[in-house]
């Protein structure tokens, strides 16, 4: 039996609502789940608690918001949230 793919799409832009001052995109993926955490130093943890609402509303998943001094290593880092 003859398999059938079809072409790859060009990768697109996310839709990002407000758009960043500047998008990267690299390799890799990350999976949301309920062992989620957004880690953010003190002065983001409202924009994280309004990323993590987002999140639950389109998701239902309730990820946990934890400030912290500075970044982790090994996270998604997303920088400049206003």
């Amino acid at each position: 039996m003859a398999g059938f793919a079809w072409p790859a799409a060009p990768p697109t832009s996310p839709v990002l609502i407000p758009l960043p001052a500047r998008f990267t995109r690299l390799e890799g993926s990350f999976v949301l789940g309920p062992k989620t955490v957004i880690r953010v130093t003190k002065p983001e943890v409202n924009t994280a608690e309004m990323l993590a609402a987002a999140i639950a509303r389109s998701t239902g998943l309730k990820a946990r918001v934890r400030a912290e001094s500075k970044p982790a290593k090994q996270v998604t880092v997303l920088n400049g949230l206003r």
